[in-house]
């Protein structure tokens, strides 16, 4: 990546009254590995109820990232196999279903004594 472009990937801007929140991936955070910020931003207000500057607040979210991907990782997986699970199955069905891709086949077996395997 060339130096003049935006080191940062900002996603998920959101607006919750006057605050702004913003999640953001920065490649060359965390010696080279990259780390993931939560951005606040909040207006600074005078005596006189006039906005003058804003509040700015920066969080390290990376080992709290890193936790969600791996409960993701769970909740669509097989713990015994490390397959995909019925939950994943049913993501894509409406998935597949949503962008009009039909039809959709199917095939369940169930193998006796899996877990001896």
């Amino acid at each position: 990546m060339s130096e003049d472009k935006l080191l940062a990937d900002c996603d998920n801007i959101q607006k919750h009254g006057d605050i702004y929140f913003a999640e953001c991936f920065i490649q060359r955070g965390r010696n080279g590995k990259g780390c993931y910020l939560l951005q606040k931003a909040a207006p600074l207000y005078d005596n006189n109820g006039r906005k003058v500057g804003a509040i700015e607040s920066i969080q390290d979210i990376t080992e709290r990232k890193i936790q969600e991907e791996h409960l993701k990782y769970l909740s669509m997986h097989d713990t015994l196999t490390g397959l995909y699970n019925r939950a994943y199955l049913e993501q894509e069905i409406n998935r597949v279903e949503n962008e009009g891709l039909y039809p959709v086949s199917v095939m369940l077996c169930d193998l006796d004594g899996l877990k001896a395997v």
